[in-house]
């Protein structure tokens, strides 16, 4: 792990690793290309295929084309700011991922651990995760996380896709954490 520990702060900082920013940008462009290239592209209607519907094609191409787009404005924000990606301390958590946040232990209740595809989230289980979502201050994280709730069972996750860490040395010292503030 490429990490900072800061002894007066008692905190660890993971930054960003921009090796893997530059990849995820690199996806997210094609997938973007690939949004616009459905919506330019002329589609037959006598084929029954929904691959051939332009309802379905052109609806792809465009929340395609929008989600990747925000993704890749995301990650070059990443790519340009020089804050660290996670903070850990005796505190809690400060994310500065995708949703940017600060969650104190005493607020979690357990992590757990999901799959989807190729990418692996640590979910953080929240002890009022309703209030939590409700002190949000903006629209669209109130949004994202009451998604994130209904889908998981909890509005925070947090993926080392974008770290210069691997998944599962930051499971396990979120895990070590979060044990050590029960005390």
């Amino acid at each position: 792990m490429n990490t900072a520990f800061n002894p007066a702060l008692q905190q660890i900082q993971i930054p960003f690793s921009k090796n893997k920013l530059v990849l995820l940008l690199i996806v997210s462009i094609i997938f973007v290309v690939i949004g616009v290239f459905m919506l330019i592209t002329p589609h037959k209607t006598g084929d029954n295929s929904i691959y051939n519907n332009p309802v379905f094609v052109i609806s792809f191409g465009t929340i395609g084309s929008i989600l990747f787009i925000a993704t890749a404005a995301l990650f070059i924000t990443h790519l340009l700011d020089s804050k660290p990606g996670l903070i850990i301390n005796d505190e809690g958590i400060n994310l500065n991922l995708y949703i940017k946040d600060y969650i104190k232990w005493a607020e979690i209740q357990q992590l757990g651990i999901t799959q989807i595809g190729a990418a692996k989230l640590i979910l953080v289980y929240l002890k009022q995760p309703e209030a939590f979502i409700a002190k949000q201050n903006s629209f669209f994280k109130k949004r994202i996380m009451s998604l994130n709730y209904k889908l998981s069972g909890t509005p925070v996750s947090i993926t080392s896709n974008s770290l210069k860490c691997g998944f599962d040395e930051l499971y396990t010292l979120l895990n070590q954490k979060l044990n050590n503030s029960c005390v």
